[in-house]
């Protein structure tokens, strides 16, 4: 009997020297197959810093995604330079997004777009100094699934309850902002007699509006700020614009089996980009340092410890993210007009 152990123990111990060697091995094939691509021919690109642009003031979520990539990134490019983060708020993100789109495509300036918001503006016909589908989309490393909040004294447990009553007040920062996007759409689609309360400037104002009863609801993309606030009890989710549940958000309701499933891609994504033209062998470098930058065990950390979950697409993925985006405004259209 005791050899028998004897060899069953050996047989397990060679079973789990084998999985950590393929375990190693298929490390190494990773590093090898990633190796080249950062080496692609670039001339001796980059040479010197690379300015990451963020269309907000900081502090918020795409302020704080950027500056957690962007640390990473620098670590990935064929050669050590600083990617230095620039915030250009101004306009809802208009203003930083034409700062992005008019800069020189040299690959020395990068940036963080938010796509949905984008869209929201050229709905209502905003002055915009960019064009939507020509810039050069390099990765997306962010979602903010958007969801319908309420306070948790609110008396609404389900989106069925908010189509019963007459008035449901929805706080938003203004027309053509996320919130009033995605209010719109509860109110269209879902026939919820929503009515807009405009004024709110970023997660704590809508919070603290649910929370002294001046609105009864806000629909917007999730931020990790919203956590502290769902945990406490004092507001919470009754839909996610999601085909499946969500951990971070467990019990809300979700969009699977409705009609409007396919509102799981008009979310908040965080997208990065450079501006139109900017050359096929640079943008491939800056493709490839990001997803390489994207599995860095530090940022995989960082994104557990903060709850600032990682949604990886690469450029072509991106890129068709925002076309589906575009695609269902314009399907849904009618819906936006007030």
């Amino acid at each position: 009997m005791r050899g028998n152990k004897g060899s069953r123990d050996h047989r397990e111990s060679a079973v789990r020297g084998s999985i950590r060697t393929i375990s190693l091995l298929g490390i190494a094939v990773l590093l090898l197959w990633l190796a080249p691509l950062n080496r692609e021919t670039g001339g001796d690109f980059p040479k010197k810093q690379i300015t990451w642009a963020v269309p907000f003031s900081p502090g918020g979520g795409y302020d704080t995604y950027s500056r957690a990539v962007a640390r990473s990134f620098q670590k990935y490019l064929p050669r050590r330079v600083s990617v230095v983060v620039k915030n250009v708020p101004g306009a809802g993100g208009r203003r930083g997004s034409a700062f992005l789109y008019r800069s020189k495509p040299d690959g020395y300036t990068v940036g963080m777009l938010n796509t949905i918001g984008l869209i929201a503006s050229d709905l209502v016909k905003a002055p915009t100094q960019y064009d939507l589908t020509k810039f050069t989309y390099l990765a997306t490393c962010g979602r903010g699934i958007a969801g319908v909040y309420v306070s948790a004294q609110s008396g609404f447990d389900t989106i069925e309850d908010m189509q019963k009553a007459k008035k449901v007040r929805f706080a938003t920062s203004g027309r053509g902002s996320g919130t009033w996007l995605w209010g719109m759409l509860v109110k269209g689609l879902l026939e919820v007699p929503v009515h807009m309360v405009s004024g709110y400037q970023g997660t704590s104002e809508y919070v603290a509006a649910l929370i002294r009863k001046d609105v009864d609801a806000f629909a917007i993309g999730f931020g990790s700020s919203l956590l502290p606030y769902c945990r406490a009890g004092e507001i919470k989710p009754i839909l996610l614009f999601s085909r499946e549940p969500w951990e971070l958000m467990p019990g809300a309701a979700t969009l699977k089996g409705t009609p409007f499933e396919e509102l799981e891609d008009f979310n908040n994504d965080r997208v990065i980009a450079g501006p139109p033209g900017i050359p096929d062998e640079i943008r491939r470098i800056l493709e490839n340092s990001l997803l390489s930058a994207l599995a860095d065990p530090d940022l995989l950390a960082w994104s557990k410890k903060t709850m600032n979950p990682l949604y990886i697409k690469n450029a072509d993925e991106t890129a068709a993210g925002v076309k589906e985006c575009v695609r269902l405004v314009e399907k849904y259209r009618s819906v936006f007009q007030e």
